[in-house]
């Protein structure tokens, strides 16, 4: 099969401010920092041996990278849609979001937003369709009220029902809450094992993660 996989990339400060490891940038923006999670997560993805490099005529990518205005009131995100031989485009998004600029993370919304346009644009027939979200932060909203870690873990059984699995990848850190959405994203059964979620603190551990 060669399914159909929407990236759901966390593109809050966060992000750009700290490294894979935990520490804070010197610079804030990645721009010398090697360490810095939102340049690992683009190497991890697009880089000369990404994962979406080197798959990318293997399953149809798309990517969404989801924050929110700087003034935190506004859901925004750059989104690449699905296609074979993505690799490029997909590299060019990243690329083009190297500062931060973003505040918050809404990731309830982006997840919403990842089942619409799986709605709007469905995989070819016998492609698997599935959510791959990888984040470094506990979720927030954009404006007062109605999201967070709740809203977010409510919107991965919402892609599970739809018959879009959510896979979870945390960036620097572990939370419970990384846990409850992995398991809402795919249809943990109460008394099961849990659904497994991937930490990745080193560039190494991001790309055996997307891997």
């Amino acid at each position: 099969a060669t399914p159909s996989i929407g990236l759901v990339l966390d593109q809050s400060g966060s992000m750009y401010e700290y490294r894979v490891n935990g520490g804070a940038t010197l610079n804030q923006h990645c721009v010398n920092d090697p360490q810095c999670r939102y340049r690992v997560m683009r190497e991890a993805l697009v880089g000369a041996t990404g994962v979406v490099t080197q798959l990318e005529t293997k399953a149809y990518f798309g990517a969404s990278l989801y924050t929110c205005n700087p003034l935190g009131t506004n859901y925004i995100d750059t989104t690449t849609p699905r296609a074979l031989n993505n690799a490029a485009t997909i590299r060019t998004a990243i690329d083009s979001l190297t500062d931060d600029k973003g505040a918050g993370t809404p990731t309830h919304q982006a997840i919403n937003q990842a089942i619409a346009r799986f709605a709007q644009a469905p995989p070819p027939a016998g492609s698997p369709p599935a959510i791959v979200l990888a984040t470094d932060g506990i979720p927030n909203d954009c404006g007062a009220g109605g999201g967070g870690p709740a809203a977010t873990v409510t919107a991965a059984r919402a892609a599970f029902t739809a018959g879009i699995p959510v896979y979870v990848l945390s960036i620097g850190i572990a939370s419970p809450h990384f846990q409850d959405v992995a398991n809402a994203g795919g249809g943990h059964v109460q008394g099961q094992p849990n659904i497994p979620y991937y930490v990745a603190q080193n560039a190494a551990q991001l790309q055996q993660a997307f891997q």
